[in-house]
């Protein structure tokens, strides 16, 4: 008789003070990194438990309980030997969580399940029994489980995203794309630690080499030796060749594209922007370094090409009413989705303005900033005569919680933005502020005395919105 395959099952507690989350957070597909000593046998594909210790916001979410099953989908090395990073994929959510008590009472001996802290593996005695629990309560999981194949909650996306959003100052780009990866990562927010999401900012002097890598001193027991040391773009490339097999979409953000020389920055990289029918690229190029890199670190085989694989997704942003910015060239262009991000309000499923709140301009005058906005804007094309990019949107303040500090983004950004670059460059006879205001020291202090600033034909549209 063939002896048994010995099954293994993890478990991973969540205290939010001491892990920084709450199982309660995640929804499925989402991932989470948890720390973990070397000497733990971590294998991709295997499943846990994930056991929270606090309870969440909501009744139904009681403390001491089984949140979800997870899976180990990757791990990072970390400097600091004795310590790395897990990732693991919420696969399972329960509409009910599992308290403990219950999951004890399955076992016939009287054990109890340690649930203490950390990340562990579970006794031998209990994993069948709650193995075979859970197959019977969740059969697709089940082939997964006992083989540790790679379980996708959720359907990766058919094509990859190479896509440059572009629109006025604070028009929403970045929560557009937060709205993309949360296709991928349910839960996502631009916070996150989320390992598969790479994000820089391009600048003057920015260049190929902070971009793609280059060969720096590193000094290792008091020896300096040269090695390559990546940048942001070999960095997820890496990731994304690592985690291809495993349905982890990979994104790689480039924030403000059009202030550097964008052409220069990409070098030959420029090649692989061009994708066949599956998602990899068409022409993959021989780039020495990275070629290295990737082959060091395991995720490409010698004689084969650089190519960008289909889960590699690169979203780019233009503010259009940047003024003293690099031209992108029409090739770089047609490689990439252009799509608009308009200056109108986004609303929530409860037909809610996101990003609205309340601001004192005057003892008696509070302006909701989502007609606010709207109003200036309506000014600012209507009287001002101005092109459309010279507008706000919705994002141009944030909601700092507190009305000082919102009266101070106020006064600090958006007076210097209209009267700067708004207000002067226009030669018609409207004005977005009071006709006594006739500089921006008078606009300024006027504001912080709490007296009106606006024009009449701001507070007219206003009245309308």
């Amino acid at each position: 008789m063939a002896k048994k395959e010995k099954r293994l099952l993890w478990r991973a507690t969540a205290n939010f003070e001491e892990s920084g989350f709450s199982w309660y957070q995640l929804e499925v597909g989402d991932v989470v990194t948890y720390k973990y000593k070397t000497e733990k046998n971590i294998t991709i594909g295997q499943f846990g438990l994930g056991y929270n210790k606090d309870s969440g916001d909501s009744p139904n979410q009681p403390a001491s309980s089984v949140v979800c099953i997870f899976q180990i989908v990757d791990y990072l090395i970390l400097p600091d030997s004795q310590t790395n990073k897990a990732v693991l994929r919420c696969v399972h959510k329960f509409d009910k969580p599992i308290s403990l008590s219950e999951i004890n009472n399955w076992f016939n001996d009287g054990s109890s399940l340690n649930l203490q802290g950390g990340l562990a593996t579970i006794t031998d005695t209990q994993v069948d029994i709650i193995i075979d629990k859970f197959e019977s309560i969740i059969p697709k999981l089940s082939p997964f489980i006992n083989g540790s194949k790679i379980f996708l909650p959720i359907d990766q996306r058919e094509h990859p995203l190479q896509v440059m959003l572009y629109g006025a100052p604070g028009t929403g780009k970045s929560y557009s794309i937060s709205c993309l990866i949360k296709q991928s990562y349910p839960s996502f927010h631009e916070y996150d630690d989320n390992p598969y999401v790479f994000r820089t900012t391009i600048y003057r002097d920015y260049s190929y080499f902070d971009f793609v890598g280059n060969i720096m001193p590193i000094t290792k027991d008091g020896k300096i030796s040269y090695e390559f040391v990546s940048g942001i773009f070999t960095t997820a490339l890496f990731t994304a060749l690592r985690n291809r097999a495993r349905g982890i979409d990979v994104y790689l953000i480039l924030e403000e594209m059009s202030r550097g020389d964008i052409a220069s920055i990409f070098g030959d990289i420029f090649q692989l922007l061009d994708r066949d029918d599956t998602g990899k690229s068409m022409y993959g190029i021989n780039n020495k370094s990275i070629y290295e890199y990737l082959i060091l670190n395991g995720v490409l085989k010698a004689g084969y090409k650089v190519i960008i694989p289909s889960n590699l997704h690169i979203i780019g942003t233009v503010n259009t009413s940047d003024q003293n910015v690099n031209v992108i060239d029409t090739a770089f262009k047609r490689r990439f989705d252009f799509k608009y991000v308009g200056v109108e309000p986004i609303k929530t499923n409860t037909n809610d303005y996101v990003n609205n709140f309340s601001i004192d301009f005057t003892d008696t005058n509070q302006y909701e900033w989502a007609r606010l906005y709207q109003a200036i804007n309506h000014v600012i094309i209507n009287d001002l005569g101005l092109a459309e990019d010279k507008q706000l949107g919705p994002f141009f303040l944030k909601d700092k919680g507190n009305d000082d500090l919102n009266r101070d983004q106020v006064a600090n950004k958006l007076l210097h933005y209209l009267w700067q670059d708004v207000e002067r460059v226009s030669y018609n006879s409207g004005s977005l502020f009071a006709d006594s205001i006739k500089s921006f020291s008078q606009l300024y202090y006027a504001f912080e005395n709490r007296e009106n600033i606006l024009s009449k034909s701001v507070i007219e549209q206003y009245g309308k919105l």
